[in-house]
């Protein structure tokens, strides 16, 4: 796998999660606010979001460091985004809500542990492409 396809996957996946972000807002929230379950989802989807897109953020990158601790720094990277939202719920520096909610730092750890996963995956193909050529 190239950076090239890296880099457009990035953009689509950033596209993706900002129509996301509207499609919640303008729809699902307003669908789904009488509905308990379903409204802690939606209500917390955008943190989830978030918090993966952030953690996309330098993905391309640190993908291309030949840095033997790539890794490792982007596991930190990681980390201090999900330390930052956490310590944003309970002091909110940017959103109009006033309100803690746990759901929004489950969510939060969500996003940043598909953001892992995701490096991951990438992580293994590159590797895989590269053992077979």
């Amino acid at each position: 796998m190239n950076i090239r396809k890296i880099r457009i996957r990035l953009v689509l996946t950033g596209i993706v999660v900002l129509v996301l972000f509207v499609i919640n807002k303008e729809y699902l929230r307003p669908a789904f606010q009488n509905n308990e379950v379903v409204s802690i989802i939606v209500g917390s989807l955008p943190n989830f979001l978030g918090a993966y897109l952030f953690s996309l953020l330098p993905f391309e990158r640190i993908i291309k460091s030949n840095n033997k601790n790539r890794k490792a720094y982007y596991y930190l990277y990681v980390a201090f985004i999900f330390i930052f939202l956490i310590i944003e719920e309970f002091f909110p520096f940017f959103t109009a809500s006033k309100t803690f909610d746990v759901y929004d730092i489950l969510a939060s750890g969500m996003g940043c542990i598909l953001a892992i996963l995701s490096y991951e995956i990438t992580i293994k193909k590159m590797l895989i492409k590269n053992q077979a050529s």
